[in-house]
């Protein structure tokens, strides 16, 4: 099995009505906090921007809670807007589920993870790993990792050498490759592999 995992570039974007626009826009990410306390309580904002505008939108991070509560290496880590903390809160599905926004994940730029691979098995599979839930086809990602063209992907589904379920990628996505490919696969280096697989069905259309 090998394991792959869809880590995006970018920030979701956000879906919302802008009163300067006078419509939907999209807001992006300004990878800046807003943090305000009062007495013992603190809220933090993460301020996302009309792409349009520049009008801000404060997404909410944390509400009202005791100072106690946040950790202090977290809470300078607002003050000084950090970029890697502002980016795993604009990934952070829930924080967006909580502000009942409407986030963008069909156009979100990403990379391509490579995590490990087990063994050489009878019925191999490619295990994709989304859990940022980016919406991209199946055979898109699959033509990235194997290195060819995404018609002759599509042709390599179509004639059963690979199969999923999924035409999407899900949080958990398999790509199964048939045993008779697995066969050829085992004598010939990867790249080898896949080049001939890319040729033969360029032969072929």
């Amino acid at each position: 099995m090998s394991y792959y995992l869809i880590q995006p570039k970018e920030s979701y974007r956000i879906l919302k009505n802008c009163p300067k626009c006078k419509g939907k826009s999209y807001y992006k990410n300004s990878n800046n906090f807003r943090v305000n306390a009062n007495g013992k309580q603190i809220d933090v904002w993460l301020i996302y921007q009309c792409e349009t505008c520049n009008n801000t939108y404060n997404l909410s991070v944390y509400e009202r809670v005791r100072a106690s509560a946040l950790q202090q290496r977290e809470y300078e880590a607002f003050l000084r807007n950090d970029k890697d903390l502002a980016f795993y809160y604009g990934t952070k599905k829930s924080i967006f589920v909580e502000n009942r926004v409407e986030i963008d994940i069909s156009d979100i730029p990403y990379d391509i993870v490579r995590l490990e691979e087990i063994g050489r098995e009878e019925k191999e599979e490619f295990v994709i790993k989304n859990p940022y839930g980016i919406k991209v086809r199946t055979d898109r990602v699959m033509a990235e990792i194997m290195k060819i063209s995404r018609s002759a992907v599509k042709e390599l589904f179509q004639k059963g050498i690979l199969s999923s379920t999924q035409n999407y990628l899900l949080e958990s996505t398999v790509v199964t490759v048939r045993k008779k490919a697995i066969d050829t696969r085992k004598q010939l280096p990867e790249e080898e592999f896949y080049a001939m697989v890319e040729i033969s069905s360029e032969s072929r259309g």
